[in-house]
C-alpha cells in the first residue's frame, strides 16, 4: 500500500515537471543576431607612412661613388647616367709621352686615411702605380708611378723621365722561376695593336703576367709577400701540372677574391684559376668556349666575365654560376662611323676591356683610323650604351686604378692617358642595384611586390657608421624597404642588402630613388639607386546596376545569390582568388558558395580562384543558404538548387510530416495515468468505509486474492514503470525537435573578399532574413 502510494506521487510529479517544461519552452533557442564586416578594399595609403627622412638628390643612381661636399662644389661636370661617377671631366690627362705601351696594370693605392681623403677631393693628387709593357723595348715590364690632378696637362711629362725596369729581359726566353724578377725570362707577345700579353694586378701588390708564348701564367711576389719579387709559373707549361695546357693566354683579369681569369685565344677558351683562398685552390677550370678570345674583364664580385675577341669582333659574356654565355649588350655596331668608312668595309674592333667598381663595362675600339676611334661605356643597370671618349687614336689596353680613374694606351699617339673620375671607384661605398635588374610590377594598387636585393657595399679602409634609407621622388611612397641586413654600422670589405618592395599607391608608371644615408670619416653621405614599377588595379562589383546597397530579402529556409564580377583595368592580369564570410561573419545557420560564371554551382564551395585578363570582367555569383525550424517538403526534388534565380529556395535535406506533436502525446497519457491512480484511491477509501461483516470480508477476499496478490502488485509496478519512462522519452523527443540552430532573423552585411599578387578587394552586400 505504502509502495503503491508512493509510486502514483513519483509518476504525477515528473508529469507536472514535464508539463511546466512545456509551457515554457523559448519558441527559439537563438536570438536574432547581426554581423557586419568591413570592407577593405579602399588604398593602403592611410596606412603607410614614408620614412622621416630628408635626404639629398644625387644624380646618378646605379651604383655610385660617395663624394664630399667640397668634391661637388669642385665638379666640372655631373653625369646625368645611371650609375656613372658623380664628378668628372672627360677631358683626358696626358700621363705620358713617346711611349708604345701595349699591356697595362694598375696596382691599387688606397690604403691610408691620406689617400682615402685625396680620393675624394677633385683638386688633390691621386697616386697610381702602373705596370706595362713598351713595345720595341724588349720583354720587360716596366713600372710608372704618377700622381693625377685635376689639369689635363700638369703631369704630362716624358715618359722616360719616370720609368723604370721593373722585371724581364730584352731577349725572349723562360729561365727564372725562383729568381728575382729583374732578372726572369719572359717570351710576350706585343706585335699587335689589337691583341697583347695581359697584366694584372693584385690588391697585395701581386702581379699576374700573361707570358704568351711560353704557354704559361707567371706571378711577380708583391712586397708584403714573404718572398717579395720573387717570380713563379702558377699555371701552364712551366707550372703546376693540370687537366689541361695553356696554348696562347693572352688577356688576364682578378676579381676582389683573387680569382684570376684568362683569355687563351690558341684554345678559344675562357679559363679561370681559382685563389689559394678557395675552395679549390689553384685549380684551373674552363668558363667557357669563346672562338678566339683576346681580352677578359670581370666584375669585382666574379659574377660576370667579359671577353673580347679582336679577330672576330664578338665581345661576350659568361655568367661564372650558371656557365651561360650571351651577348654582352655592346659591339662595334655601337661606335659612331660615317656612311663612307661603312661603305668601305673599315673594320672596327675590340682591343681593350675594363670593368669598374660598380660593373659598368668599358671597351676601346680600334680601327677607324687616327684621332677617330672610341671608348664605349655600358651601362650595368640601364644596359644603355654611350661613348664616353673619343678622337682616339689605336686605343688598346684599358684599365682602372681603385679610385676610378680609367688609364688608356693610346697607341697610335704613344701616349699614356687618363679620364680622372671616369668610372666608380672600387675603393669606396657603393649601392649597387640587383643583376639584370627589371622594373617591378604591373602590381596592383596597395598589393605589395616581390622584393629585389640592392648592395651597399663597403670597401673602403674604414667602417661607417649611422646608416638610414628611404626614398626620394615624385613616387616615393610608392616603394619600401621591406626588410634589410643592414644595421647601423658597416665594417669595412663587408656588404649588406635592403630588400626593396613595390607598394603602388596609383596606377601607371610609378618611380623613385632609394637614398641610403651614412657617416664615413666624420662625413654624412648619401647614395642613390633608381627604382621604377608599373601599378594596376582589379575591382570587385555588382554585375548589374543595384544601386548603392546590393540588398536582397529571404525568409528562412531560402537562399540568396548575388550576382558579381571581377573588373580589371588595361593592365591587370592574372589568378583572383575568392573567399566567402567565414566564422563570426555569417549568420548562425547559414552556408555559403562561391560559383564561377551566372549559374549556381553544388556542393558549395567557400573559395575559388578565376583567372582575369585586361579590360575584361570575369563574372561570379555568391550564394548564401539559410535555415528555418520547420520546413515544409515540396514534392520530391532532391536536395540542391531548385533554379528560381536571386532569392530562391533550396529544397531541404529533411522535412518533417503533419502529425500530433509531442506536447499533445504527453497530455493525453497524462489524463490516462490520473484516472488510473483515481480509481485505485477510490478503492482503498471505500474499504475504510465499509462496516459490514460480509462487506468486509467479501473486500478482504477480493483484496488478497484480486487487487493486493502479488501479481496483481507487479502488474501495477510494472505499468507505473512504463508511464514513468514514456514520460521521459516524450520529453526527450519534444527537446530534440524545438533545438533545431536556425538563421537568425534581421539584417547582415557581408564582405566577399579577392585576393591577387598580395592585393585584397572587397564588396559588401546586404542579406535580410525574415
Amino acid at each position: 500500500m505504502r509502495r503503491l502510494r508512493i509510486a502514483c506521487a513519483v509518476t504525477l510529479l515528473a508529469l507536472i515537471g514535464f508539463a511546466v517544461a512545456l509551457k515554457y519552452s523559448p519558441s527559439s533557442a537563438y536570438a536574432q543576431s547581426e554581423a557586419v564586416t568591413t570592407d577593405s578594399s579602399g588604398p593602403l595609403a592611410s596606412r603607410l607612412r614614408p620614412l622621416p627622412l630628408q635626404l639629398s638628390t644625387t644624380a646618378g643612381s646605379s651604383s655610385v661613388q660617395v663624394f664630399s661636399v667640397m668634391t661637388q662644389e669642385a665638379a666640372v661636370e655631373r653625369s646625368a647616367d645611371v650609375g656613372a661617377a658623380l664628378v668628372r671631366t672627360n677631358a683626358p690627362i696626358i700621363i705620358a709621352t713617346n711611349i708604345s705601351a701595349r699591356s697595362l696594370g694598375v696596382e691599387p693605392l688606397l690604403s691610408s686615411a691620406t689617400n682615402a681623403t685625396n680620393a675624394e677631393n677633385s683638386g688633390a693628387p691621386q697616386p697610381a702605380l702602373l705596370y706595362l709593357t713598351n713595345f720595341g723595348k724588349g720583354n720587360r715590364i716596366y713600372a710608372l708611378a704618377t700622381a693625377l690632378t685635376s689639369s689635363p696637362t700638369s703631369s704630362a711629362l716624358p715618359a722616360v723621365a719616370r720609368l723604370s725596369s721593373f722585371a724581364g729581359q730584352t731577349l725572349p726566353g723562360s729561365l727564372g722561376d725562383g729568381g728575382a724578377a729583374f732578372s726572369a725570362e719572359f717570351d710576350l707577345k706585343l706585335d699587335s695593336l689589337a691583341m697583347r700579353s695581359g697584366l694584372a694586378v693584385a690588391p697585395d701588390g701581386t702581379i699576374f703576367v700573361a707570358d704568351t708564348l711560353n704557354g704559361t701564367i707567371r706571378s711577380i711576389a708583391g712586397a708584403d709577400s714573404t718572398e717579395p719579387g720573387i717570380v713563379r709559373s702558377v699555371v701552364g707549361r712551366f707550372g703546376p701540372r693540370q687537366n689541361f695546357e695553356l696554348v696562347e693566354p693572352l688577356g688576364l683579369a682578378l676579381d676582389r677574391a683573387g680569382n684570376l681569369y684568362i683569355a687563351d685565344r690558341g684554345a678559344n677558351a675562357v679559363l679561370m684559376l681559382h685563389s689559394a683562398a678557395s675552395n679549390s685552390p689553384g685549380i684551373l677550370e674552363i668558363l667557357g668556349h669563346v672562338v678566339s678570345p683576346t681580352s677578359v674583364a670581370v666584375t669585382l664580385d666574379g659574377a660576370k666575365v667579359f671577353a673580347a675577341s679582336s679577330d672576330t669582333g664578338a665581345i661576350v659574356t659568361i655568367n661564372t654560376k650558371t656557365r651561360s654565355i650571351a651577348s654582352s649588350g655592346v659591339s662595334a655596331s655601337n661606335v659612331s662611323i660615317s656612311s663612307q668608312q661603312r661603305a668601305n668595309g673599315t673594320k672596327v674592333v675590340p682591343a681593350g676591356l675594363a670593368v669598374d667598381g660598380a660593373g659598368n663595362f668599358f671597351v676601346s675600339f680600334s680601327g677607324l683610323g687616327p684621332g677617330l676611334d672610341q671608348i664605349l661605356r655600358l651601362d650595368a643597370m640601364t644596359a644603355n650604351v654611350k661613348s664616353i671618349a673619343r678622337g682616339l687614336s689605336s686605343p688598346g689596353e684599358i684599365a682602372f686604378d681603385s679610385n676610378g680613374n680609367l688609364f688608356v694606351a693610346d697607341q697610335g699617339t704613344r701616349r699614356l692617358l687618363a679620364f680622372r673620375g671616369e668610372g666608380v671607384p672600387a675603393n669606396g661605398v657603393t649601392l649597387t642595384p640587383p643583376a639584370n635588374q627589371v622594373p617591378f610590377g604591373p602590381e596592383p594598387v596597395a598589393g605589395t611586390s616581390p622584393t629585389q636585393a640592392f648592395t651597399l657595399t663597403n670597401n673602403s679602409t674604414g667602417t661607417i657608421s649611422q646608416i638610414t634609407s628611404g626614398f626620394q621622388g615624385a613616387n616615393a611612397a610608392d616603394f619600401t624597404v621591406l626588410n634589410s641586413s643592414c644595421s647601423g654600422t658597416l665594417l669595412a670589405n663587408t656588404s649588406c642588402t635592403l630588400n626593396v618592395a613595390f607598394v603602388p599607391q596609383a596606377t601607371g608608371a610609378r618611380s623613385a630613388s632609394l637614398a641610403v644615408t651614412f657617416t664615413s670619416a666624420g662625413v654624412q653621405s648619401t647614395l642613390t639607386a633608381a627604382v621604377t614599377g608599373t601599378g594596376d588595379d582589379y575591382q570587385i562589383m555588382p554585375a548589374m546596376n543595384v544601386g548603392p546597397i546590393y540588398l536582397l530579402t529571404v525568409i528562412q529556409g531560402s537562399a540568396a545569390t548575388f550576382q558579381l564580377q571581377i573588373v580589371p583595368d588595361d593592365t591587370f592580369s592574372g589568378p583572383v582568388t575568392l573567399l566567402c564570410p567565414s566564422g563570426s561573419s555569417l549568420p548562425l545557420a547559414t552556408t555559403c558558395g562561391i560559383s564561377a560564371g551566372t549559374t549556381v554551382t553544388t556542393p558549395f564551395v567557400p573559395m575559388l580562384t578565376v583567372n582575369v585578363s585586361p579590360n575584361t570582367p570575369v563574372p561570379f555569383n555568391v550564394t548564401f543558404q539559410t535555415t528555418s525550424a520547420v520546413i515544409t517538403k515540396t514534392g520530391t526534388d532532391a536536395p540542391g538548387f531548385s533554379g528560381k534565380g536571386p532569392g530562391a529556395e533550396l529544397n531541404s535535406p529533411a522535412a518533417l510530416k503533419n502529425s500530433p506533436t509531442p506536447a499533445a502525446k504527453l497530455r493525453g497519457l497524462a489524463l490516462f495515468t490520473t484516472i488510473l491512480c483515481a480509481v485505485f484511491a477510490l478503492l482503498i477509501s471505500r474499504r475504510a468505509a465499509l462496516q459490514a461483516a460480509a462487506m468486509r470480508r467479501a473486500l478482504e477476499t477480493f483484496s488478497n486474492k484480486l487487487i493486493f496478490s502479488e501479481r496483481v502488485r507487479q502488474s501495477v509496478s510494472m505499468v507505473a514503470l512504463f508511464v514513468f519512462f514514456v514520460a521521459i522519452l516524450g520529453g526527450c523527443h519534444h527537446s530534440s525537435t524545438t533545438g533545431i540552430v536556425v538563421t537568425p532573423k534581421g539584417t547582415t552585411n557581408l564582405t566577399i573578399q579577392g585576393t591577387a599578387q598580395n592585393a585584397t578587394r572587397g564588396f559588401t552586400v546586404t542579406l535580410v532574413v525574415n
